[in-house]
C-alpha cells in the first residue's frame, strides 16, 4: 500500500485503544513505513492501524484486479491492523501489517474479551494465525510477489499467502472493504469453518492460483506452500489452529522458563515419536485394531476407486460421440437440425477396449444439441454396456466455450474451421447403473489453452503444434452398493514440452500437477479425509511419463528415414516396380539361390514382381559386419537427435526391425533399445509429492498427517511432515543435498507454531566418526546447543553458572 496513513495506538490491559496516537507516518512507495514512538507511549503493546486516503494506491495481486501487479484504489473504509510492541518510547515498531495480521489482531481481542490478558492473547493468536498462514506473521517482511529478487523462502511464502488473500478478497464482489472484514473475522471463534465467509478449501484454491501464476519459488518455497495447502485439503470443513498453554511464555519468561519450556517440547516430541513406533509394531500385527481400521481404510478407497475408472471410460466415450459431431465426421445435417429444431441426435456406438481386445460392449446415446450465450451445450442421455458385463447409465450436461460460428458450423462445412486460444469443456450430471442407484455424480470443467487460435482447418497436428496446457477441476461423488463412498474435489494440469531434451520419447505433453481431496465413508459408516497431491516443476523440460517408460530399461525407439538410407543393405531388384523388404535381428531366411536356410545378427529378407516371369521373386542375405555397423550408426545418430549425445552413449541397441516398400519413399525402424539412467544434474525428475489423512484409531486421539517429499536435486530432496495430535502441533523436516555420496550430510528441524524449534546437521567420516551439531530456539532466541556425546544426541543449555544437559530421544 502506497501513501497509506499509519497511526500507532498503545493498548491498555482490556485491548482498548488508549485515546492519543502514540505515533503516525506514511507508507513510501515501497510500502514501507517506519513509527518513532512518542512521549505518550507508556510501554504497553501497540496496535498499528493502516487506513487511506484520496493518495493511497495499493499493488493488487489478484487476478480479479485485471493487470497484476497493477496500483488500484481502494474505498476510504479499508483498513489493516497488527499488534506489536515496541521496548521504549523514542524506538521503532517494526511490524508487518497484512491481512494475516489484522486476523490475528482480532482473534486477539476475542480471547481479551474471553479473561486472557492483552499480551497472553496477542501471543495466542500471533501463533494461531502463523499456524493457518504457514509462516511468522508478526516477524516476515511482506514482500511484492511480482518480485521476490533476494527474497527467503519465508519472505517469498508470506508474499504468495498475502497474494492468495488478494484472490480472495478481490474475487468477492465490489465491496472488497466488506470482503476483507469478513475474511480478517473468519478465526474469531477459534477455527475456519463452514458457517464462515471463507473456507480452507477456498484458501487452498487460491494460494495454488498465485503459485500458478508466481516466477522464482524455490524449492524450499514450493516445498513449503504444498505442504500447507495439503494441510488446508485435509482440514476439510474445519480448520483449527492449536495452541498449547503448558508451552506459552510471556515476555519476562527467564532462561530457566525457556529450558523448562523447550524440555516440554522435547517431551511432547518424544511421546509423539513413541506413538509412531506403537502404531508401526501395531502395523506388524494384521489383527490388531491399529491394522484392521486401515486395511478397511485402504480397501474403502480401492472399492470407491474402483467407479472412477469405470465412469471416466463412460465419460470419454460420451464425449467421443459429442466431439465427433462438432468436428464434422459424420452427421454434419443431422447435427444442425438438432441446434435449429432440438431434433435428438442418436450416436449408436459398438466400442473395443484399447488395452483389452477381447472386451467389447455397445453404447446407445441420444444428444440433444443448443447453442446458448455461453456456448454450444448438450444434454446426453443413454447406456453403455459391455457384452457380459456390466451397464451403466447416464444422464450428462456438457457445454463448450465454442459458439455455433466459432465452428463455422454449416450444411457445407465438412471440417471446423477455427479454434479459440481458450477452449472450456464441462461435464455435469450423474451415471447410475440401470436400478436406479447413482454410481458417481460430476460436475467438471476441462479447459485447453493454445498459444493462440487456430483460424485454419481444426486438426490434431495443428492443436499439438500450438497446445500450451490443458486443465481438469471440478467435484466428484463416487458410490458402490455397498455404501463406500467419496465426496471431493480433484484437479489435473498437464504442460506442453517446450524444453525437453527428449523430443523423439516424449509425449506432447506432460503432467504438472494432480490434486485429489476429499472425504471417504467405509460400508462400516466410518469416515476419514484423505488428500494427495504431486506438483512438477520440471514438467516441460523432464516428461514423469518418459522417465517411467525409458528410464534404465529396454523400450520401443521408432522412427522413419529415406528408404534409400537402409534398402542398400538390402539385395533386391531396384528396377521393380513393386517391391518389399525387411531387415531383422537374429533370424533366418530361406535363400532360393543356395536353396539354404541362412541365419545371421541380422537378416534382410525381400521381394519384388518379376514382370518379365510374371510372378515374384525373392532373395534374403545376411548383413556383415560393416552393413551392421552402418545400421547401429543410423540408429545411434537418431537416437543421439532424440536423446541427446550423453543418453545416447550409455545406450546399446537390442532387437532391430526395418521394413520398406515401393509404396512409399520412407522406410520404417523399430528397434529395442536399453536406455541408461536418462536424468542429468541439471535435468532430471523435480517434484514434490504430497499425501495427508485425518487419522482416528482405536485408542490413539485423532491426528492429522500431512507429508510432502520434495525431490529438489539430482541425489537429494526433503521429506516435510507436519502432525495436529493431540491438542499439538509439530512440524519435522529431514534433507539432504547428495544422497548417494559416500558420507552425505542431512539436515534436521524440528518445530511448532510457538516458536520453539530445533535445528541440527548430522554427518558421518569415511572412518565411520559420526558428528551432530546444531541448535535449539524459542522465538528465534537461541537457548542452547544440540551435539553428539558418546554417540547420544543430547542438548545442552546454558543456565547462568549451570548448565542443563537433556537426551533429545
Amino acid at each position: 500500500m502506497k501513501n497509506a496513513v499509519v497511526t500507532a495506538y498503545e493498548l491498555d490491559d482490556s485491548g482498548e485503544r488508549l485515546d492519543t496516537p502514540v505515533g503516525t507516518t506514511t507508507t513510501d512507495n515501497e510500502g514501507q513505513y517506519r513509527i518513532e514512538l512518542n512521549d505518550n507511549y507508556e510501554g504497553g503493546l501497540v496496535e498499528i492501524e493502516i487506513t487511506v486516503n484520496s493518495e493511497t494506491r495499493m499493488v493488487c495481486d489478484a487476478s480479479a484486479c485485471g493487470t497484476k501487479g497493477s496500483d488500484v484504489t481502494l474505498p476510504g473504509d479499508f483498513k489493516l491492523n497488527a499488534i506489536g510492541k515496541a521496548s521504549a518510547p523514542g524506538s521503532a515498531v517494526s511490524v508487518p501489517v497484512t491481512a494475516w495480521s489484522t486476523m490475528a489482531a482480532k482473534r486477539a481481542k476475542t480471547l481479551v474479551a474471553g479473561g486472557k490478558s492483552v499480551a497472553d492473547a496477542a501471543r495466542q493468536a500471533k501463533a494461531e494465525v502463523s499456524q493457518v498462514a504457514g509462516f511468522d506473521i508478526e516477524n516476515t517482511v511482506a514482500r511484492d510477489v511480482n518480485d521476490l529478487t533476494g527474497a527467503s523462502a519465508a519472505e517469498a511464502q508470506a508474499a504468495v499467502m498475502n497474494a492468495a488473500v488478494a484472490e480472495l478478497v478481490f474475487s468477492g464482489g465490489e465491496n472488497v472493504a466488506a470482503t476483507l472484514d469478513s475474511f480478517s473475522d473468519a478465526l474469531n471463534d477459534g477455527s475456519i469453518n463452514s458457517e464462515d465467509t471463507f473456507t480452507a478449501a477456498s484458501l487452498s484454491s487460491a494460494v495454488k492460483t498465485v503459485v500458478e501464476t508466481t516466477d522464482g519459488l524455490d524449492d524450499e518455497t514450493q516445498e513449503s506452500l504444498n505442504n500447507q495447502t495439503a494441510q488446508f485439503d485435509a482440514a476439510g470443513d474445519n480448520l483449527a489452529p492449536s495452541y498449547d498453554e503448558e508451552l506459552d511464555l510471556d515476555e519476562g519468561a527467564t532462561q530457566a522458563d525457556k529450558v523448562a519450556a523447550f524440555q516440554s517440547f522435547v517431551s511432547q516430541f518424544r511421546s509423539w515419536a513413541g506413538s509412531i513406533d506403537e502404531t508401526a509394531a501395531a502395523l506388524q500385527d494384521e489383527t490388531s485394531a491399529v491394522s484392521v481400521a486401515l486395511d478397511a481404510d485402504a480397501e474403502t478407497v480401492s472399492d470407491v476407486f474402483a467407479q472412477a475408472g469405470v465412469t471416466g471410460d463412460l465419460v470419454s466415450k460420451v464425449l467421443d460421440a459429442f466431439s465427433q459431431q462438432l468436428a464434422g465426421t459424420e452427421g454434419r445435417a443431422a447435427l444442425l437440425d438438432a441446434l435449429e429444431n432440438g431434433t435428438p441426435f442418436t450416436a449408436p456406438l459398438n466400442w473395443t477396449d484399447e488395452e483389452d481386445p477381447t472386451v467389447t460392449g455397445t453404447m446407445d446415446a441420444e444428444l440433444v444439441f443448443e447453442d446458448t450465450e455461453s456456448g454450444l451445450k448438450a444434454t446426453a442421455t443413454g447406456s453403455v454396456s459391455q457384452i457380459g458385463g456390466e451397464t451403466r447409465e447416464f444422464d450428462l450436461v456438457i457445454g463448450t466455450s465454442l459458439s455455433q460460428s466459432d465452428l463455422d458450423l454449416t450444411y457445407d462445412a465438412e471440417k471446423v474451421l477455427s479454434l479459440l486460444a481458450q477452449n472450456n469443456v464441462s461435464v455435469s450430471g450423474t451415471v447410475g447403473d440401470g436400478t436406479g442407484f447413482d454410481r458417481a455424480a460430476l460436475d467438471l470443467v476441462a479447459n485447453l489453452e493454445l498459444s493462440e487460435s487456430i483460424a485454419g482447418e481444426v486438426t490434431a497436428d495443428a492443436v499439438l503444434e500450438k497446445f500450451s496446457a490443458i486443465t481438469l477441476n471440478g467435484s466428484v461423488a463416487l458410490a458402490n452398493p455397498e455404501a463406500a463412498s467419496f465426496d471431493g474435489e480433484i484437479s489435473v494440469k498437464a504442460v506442453n514440452m517446450t524444453g525437453s531434451s527428449f523430443s523423439a520419447l516424449d509425449e506432447p505433453f506432460s503432467p504438472e500437477s494432480f490434486a485429489l481431496a476429499g472425504d471417504f465413508t467405509a460400508t462400516s459408516g466410518r469416515t476419514f479425509n484423505l488428500s494427495t497431491s504431486l506438483n512438477s516443476s520440471s514438467a516441460q523440460r523432464f516428461n514423469l511419463f518418459t522417465y517411467l517408460d525409458y528410464n534404465d530399461t529396454t523400450a520401443a525407439f521408432d522412427f522413419e528415414v529415406d528408404r534409400a538410407e537402409v534398402s542398400q543393405f538390402v539385395e533386391y531388384d531396384e528396377t521393380a516396380q513393386d517391391f518389399w523388404f525387411d531387415i531383422y535381428s537374429y533370424g533366418s531366411c530361406y535363400d532360393f539361390d543356395s536353396g539354404t536356410e541362412v541365419f545371421g545378427e541380422r537378416v534382410a529378407n525381400s521381394g519384388w514382381y518379376d514382370s518379365e516371369l510374371g510372378f515374384y521373386d525373392y532373395n534374403c542375405n545376411v548383413l556383415d559386419s560393416a552393413e551392421n555397423d552402418a545400421v547401429d550408426q543410423l540408429i545411434l545418430g537418431k537416437l543421439e537427435t532424440a536423446v541427446g549425445a550423453t543418453v545416447a552413449g550409455q545406450s546399446s541397441i537390442q532387437n532391430v526391425w526395418v521394413s520398406g516398400s515401393s509404396a512409399s519413399d520412407l522406410a520404417e525402424v523399430n528397434a529395442d533399445i536399453t536406455f541408461p539412467d536418462l536424468e542429468t544434474a541439471e535435468n532430471f525428475v523435480n517434484l514434490s509429492f504430497n499425501i495427508a489423512a485425518g487419522v482416528s484409531l482405536a485408542d490413539m486421539p485423532k491426528a492429522t498427517a500431512v507429508v510432502t517429499l520434495t525431490r529438489s536435486t539430482l541425489n537429494g530432496g526433503s521429506v516435510l511432515a507436519n502432525v495436529s495430535w493431540d491438542g499439538g502441533s509439530y512440524s519435522l523436516k529431514v534433507s539432504t543435498d547428495e544422497l548417494n555420496a559416500e558420507n552425505p550430510e542431512v539436515s534436521l528441524a524440528f518445530w511448532n507454531p510457538q516458536g520453539f524449534r530445533l535445528e541440527a546437521v548430522g554427518s558421518e567420516t569415511a572412518s565411520g566418526v559420526q558428528s551432530l551439531t546444531g541448535n535449539v530456539f524459542v522465538n528465534g532466541e537461541d537457548i542452547g546447543d544440540v551435539e553428539l556425546r558418546n554417540g547420544v544426541p543430547v542438548i545442552t543449555y546454558p543456565n547462568g553458572e549451570e548448565t542443563v544437559f537433556e537426551t533429545l530421544f
